[in-house]
C-alpha cells in the first residue's frame, strides 16, 4: 500500500482542521489517494456535540478538496477516543494517520495521553504535526548517527517520503541536515539527492541552529529511547517558532515503551547564562567542489567577509571528492550565534551557486 492511499486525520478541535486538511492532501495527492477526516464522540453525545463534530470534519475535508485531494468526513461513536481512531483506521484501511500536536511533552508522555495511546497500539505509520504562526517555505530534514542503524532506516524512509511530498505540495525548498561527526547518510537520504548541510553537535542542538520560523522540520524517529526524545521533545524545545512533523513508522515490532522513552524528557534544563560581551570564534567551512564548475570560493569569501575575517580557501582530498576548506573568525556572544551568523550569510550563496554540500565546524571555543 502506498503512503498516500488513505490519509486519516483525527480531529479534536476545529482550529487545526484547515491546516491538517491541507497537509494531508499534500501526502495523498502523489498517489491519487484520499483524505478522511474523523472526529470521535461518545455514544450518548448530544445533537449539538455531533453537529459541532460534523462541522469540524467537513471543514478539514473542504480544505483537503481545495488543495486537490478527494476528501470526506466521518463521525465515529466510541467511549474511547483512541479506540475510535484505531477503529476508523482499520475501517478505511488507512495508509497514514496524521494528527495535530501542541508541541508539549511531560515526564509521563511524549505527545500527550491520547496520541501516545494511539502510537502504542497502531500498526499504521503516523505523522504528528505541530503548527506555527508563519507559513512554511522550506522543508528541513535532519538525520544523525542514530538513523544509520538498520532498524532506523524505516523511520528515515517514512520521513523522506513525507518531506518530499510536503516539498512538492507546498512548492518549498528542501534542505538535509546531517548532525554529528560521521559522514555516512541513510540510503533513503542519499537517494533523495538534495542540498546537504553538515554540522557537528547534538541532533536537536543542530536543528535549533539551522531552523527558521518559516521551516517545517520533518524529524524521523530513531529506534532508541534517546531517538524518540530527540525527534519530539528536544526538537520542539529547539525550534519553538517552526513547524514540526514527527515521522513515526510504528509497524511491527511495536515501538519502545512510550512512558519510559520520555522519562525526564519534560524536565527542562535551564541554559547557562550567555556571556554579556562578544568573543572571537573561528568557524571552518568545507565545500564539496564540482571540478566542472567555476571556483566558488571568491563568492563565499566575499559573503564571509561581511560577518568576520575570512581566510583564503585551500583544496583537500576527501576520499573521492575535492573539498575547499576555509575559515572565518567572527565576534559573537556564543558559539551557536557564530555558527548561525555564518550559515545565514552563506545560505543565499549556496542557493545561487547550486552548492550541494556544505559543512560547518567550530574550531575554537
Amino acid at each position: 500500500m502506498s503512503l498516500g492511499n488513505v490519509v486519516l486525520v483525527p480531529l479534536a478541535s476545529p482550529t487545526s482542521a484547515d491546516w491538517l486538511g491541507r497537509l494531508a492532501a499534500m501526502i495523498a495527492m502523489p498517489d491519487q489517494g484520499e483524505v478522511v477526516a474523523v472526529t470521535v464522540v461518545r455514544p450518548d453525545a448530544s445533537p449539538m456535540v455531533v453537529e459541532e463534530a460534523q462541522t469540524t470534519v467537513e471543514r478539514a475535508a473542504q480544505a483537503a478538496r481545495a488543495s486537490g485531494a478527494p476528501a470526506s468526513g466521518q463521525i465515529v461513536r466510541d467511549r474511547s477516543v483512541a479506540g475510535g481512531v484505531l477503529e476508523a483506521a482499520a475501517m478505511h484501511e488507512a495508509s497514514l494517520v496524521m494528527m495535530g500536536w501542541q508541541g508539549h511533552s511531560t515526564n509521563r508522555s511524549v505527545f500527550g495521553e491520547l496520541i501516545d495511546s494511539i502510537m502504542g497500539r497502531s500498526t499504521v505509520p503516523l505523522a504528528v504535526v505541530r503548527s506555527a504562526t508563519e507559513p512554511f517555505d522550506r522543508v528541513l530534514l535532519p538525520v544523525s548517527d542514530d538513523h544509520l542503524a538498520d532498524a532506523g532506516q524505516r523511520g528515515v524512509s517514512l520521513a523522506v517520503s513525507l518531506a518530499e511530498r510536503v516539498r512538492q505540495g507546498s512548492s518549498s525548498s528542501l534542505l538535509v541536515v546531517r548532525s554529528g561527526t560521521g559522514h555516512d547518510l541513510p540510503e533513503a537520504v542519499r537517494d533523495l539527492d538534495r542540498p546537504l548541510l553538515r554540522m557537528e553537535g547534538a541532533f536537536a542542538e543542530v536543528v535549533g541552529q539551522v531552523a527558521r520560523a518559516t521551516d517545517i522540520v520533518v524529524a524521523p524517529v530513531a529506534p532508541t529511547v534517546e531517538g524518540l526524545r530527540n525527534a519530539t521533545t528536544h526538537v520542539a524545545w529547539a525550534t519553538p517558532a517552526s513547524w514540526q512533523l514527527v515521522a513515526i513508522d510504528v509497524g511491527s515490532p511495536p515501538p519502545p515503551n512510550v512512558v519510559s522513552a520520555v522519562e525526564d524528557a519534560g524536565m527542562v534544563v535551564e541554559p547557562s547564562p550567555a556571556p554579556e560581551t562578544d568573543s572571537p570564534h573561528e568557524v571552518e567551512v568545507r565545500v564539496v567542489i564540482d571540478p566542472s564548475a567555476p571556483d566558488p570560493w571568491d563568492d563565499l569569501e566575499r559573503a564571509l567577509a561581511r560577518v568576520g575575517t575570512a581566510t583564503r580557501g585551500h583544496l583537500v582530498d576527501d576520499e573521492d571528492r575535492q573539498v575547499m576548506v576555509g575559515t572565518v573568525e567572527i565576534m559573537a556572544v556564543t558559539s551557536a550565534a557564530a555558527l548561525a551568523a555564518v550559515m545565514i550569510e552563506l545560505d543565499e550563496v549556496r542557493l545561487r551557486l547550486g552548492l550541494r554540500e556544505l559543512t560547518y565546524r567550530l574550531t575554537s571555543p
